[in-house]
């Protein structure tokens, strides 16, 4: 039986279906930067994770592909979406510590191009202010509908090929036909 993803995604611990709609983020400006990902997969461990093979980007491209996961998890959480075990709320700092700290902790690596972690554990607070808030104006041009439809097929396949990324951006009008030479 097919599995549906709900309305009300467990944010804490990770859930698959955040897992993969986090995910969505990132193969949705792989698409708008015309290139497919190789494979997008769900990887089983203590708490799920997303892998995604693509090429490898550099500069704005870098960046904006390494934040949009957290723009996807910024966006469930100002829908009041993002629940914890008990199916309450999450709370603003409770969001931050969960999607800065742990769900991005590879994202910033990616964003930032190293790891600025201090020895305390955490990051330098204005790195996170800036992850953030890169993340914050993405929210603006997220495709929703593609996320949704992505995070379904991902979830109930647990990994998608370049034929199945493909049909599914296209669906959605996130891949863009290319630019005819004159």
């Amino acid at each position: 039986m097919a599995r549906v993803l709900p309305h009300f995604i467990q944010h804490r611990p990770r859930s698959e279906e955040l897992v993969c709609l986090h995910e969505g983020g990132h193969v949705q400006f792989i698409l708008a930067a015309r290139t497919l990902p190789e494979f997008v997969e769900i990887v089983q461990d203590a708490e799920p994770y997303g892998r995604t093979r693509a090429l490898q980007f550099t500069g704005r491209r870098k960046r904006v592909i390494a934040v949009a996961g957290y723009a996807v998890e910024l966006y469930l959480h100002k829908a009041a979406r993002l629940v914890d075990a008990n199916g309450n709320g999450v709370s603003d700092k409770l969001f931050i510590q969960e999607a800065v700290a742990n769900h991005a902790a590879n994202d910033k690596i990616m964003f930032f191009g190293e790891n600025r972690e201090l020895a305390t554990g955490c990051w330098p607070r204005t790195d996170d202010q800036r992850f953030m808030e890169c993340g914050d104006r993405m929210l603006q041009f997220l495709n929703v509908a593609f996320l949704n439809d992505f995070a379904t097929e991902l979830l109930n396949k647990q990994r998608l090929g370049k034929a199945e990324i493909e049909r599914i951006g296209r669906r959605h009008g996130v891949i863009q036909p290319r630019l005819r030479r004159r």
